[in-house]
């Protein structure tokens, strides 16, 4: 059984990122023998601690997903799923929503979707999982923030560089509202007849996307507005790229090019951010003591002394008898 093509990326409503990882099972394997698998998520870097009970930095996790519903302030559902037909091979996509109560309604806190591809001998050849991450509630993931995300499971390496194909970060985007104020924005007339809702399907109310609350003008014109906010928000994360303590760990080598540094290799984030934040001081100190031991420590890792020839050298001076 193989895990590939783990990535993470801003979901196009603001406040949400998708995360998601295809299963492929070995030609003796079904998808029946697909190993349970934890999604973790934080901030920074990729240095997770151990797990605790409760684990602050838990996604998702397959064994205990979904989660059993309870009346009033839990539920669990089934979505529509459908059908996508592609080179003589189909795949069947089926969501499941998890909502929860909150201020007084229900609302989405987390949704798993899972494409399951057949080949034309209706054999099941891989399958995509994603995830729908709101931070465990709408608004919990803050805008211009980069998130880490890393898969654990019983065949992925909890840490090292065995791990970097299981790791993946992304930014969080903001909503605007764009939908909105461009739907706003249209003569009073056209809003005034758009009373066509969708249709009501029960469980659905809590999904943002199929919740039976505008008319068919609204929903048409959030086809625009909403990649609006997408667009938006990645405009407002660019005024990050220059902060060494927040920006996403991938531009580092980049920003460091900038300065003349080579990072050094195979070493955590945060000594990374460190390095490069040290550097201009490191540059002012070529040719001295300080900046020689501090290239060896760097370069071996090793403790150094250095000492100077001229505190050993002994000097004749001629003196008359």
């Amino acid at each position: 059984m193989r895990l590939e093509d783990f990535t993470a990326a801003a979901d196009i409503v603001g406040r949400r990122v998708r995360v998601s990882w295809v299963v492929v099972p070995d030609e003796s394997e079904t998808l029946a023998d697909v190993e349970p698998v934890k999604l973790r998520r934080k901030v920074r870097d990729f240095a997770f601690p151990l797990p605790a009970t409760p684990d602050p930095y838990l996604v998702y996790d397959s064994k205990s997903f979904p989660p059993p519903p309870v009346p009033g302030s839990l539920t669990v559902t089934d979505l529509t799923p459908w059908e996508v037909t592609d080179d003589g091979e189909r795949t069947v996509f089926e969501p499941v929503s998890v909502a929860a109560a909150l201020g007084g309604r229900m609302m989405e806190v987390l949704r798993r979707t899972t494409s399951t591809t057949y080949n034309a001998e209706g054999v099941p050849v891989r399958q995509r999982v994603e995830i729908l991450d709101t931070g465990g509630q709408p608004g919990n993931l803050k805008t211009n923030t980069v998130y880490y995300y890393q898969l654990f499971g019983a065949n992925i390496p909890a840490d090292g560089s065995d791990a970097e194909p299981f790791q993946a970060s992304s930014m969080v985007t903001e909503t605007y509202g764009l939908n909105r104020t461009l739907y706003d924005s249209l003569p009073e007339v056209y809003r005034r007849h758009d009373v066509e809702l969708r249709p009501e399907t029960p469980g659905t109310e809590s999904v943002p996307e199929q919740a039976p609350l505008s008319g068919q003008l609204r929903r048409f014109t959030d086809i625009f507005g909403i990649p609006l906010d997408s667009l938006r928000g990645t405009a407002e994360g660019l005024r990050t790229l220059h902060d060494i303590d927040h920006v996403d760990a991938r531009y580092l080598t980049q920003l460091a090019q900038w300065i003349g540094w080579d990072l050094s290799v195979g070493v955590d984030i945060p000594l990374r951010r460190n390095e490069i934040k040290t550097a201009t001081r490191l540059y002012g100190l070529v040719g001295t003591l300080p900046g020689l031991r501090s290239l060896v420590s760097r370069y071996t890792g090793w403790s150094t002394q250095v000492a100077e020839f001229a505190q050993n050298l002994a000097t004749c001076v001629d003196q008359p008898v």
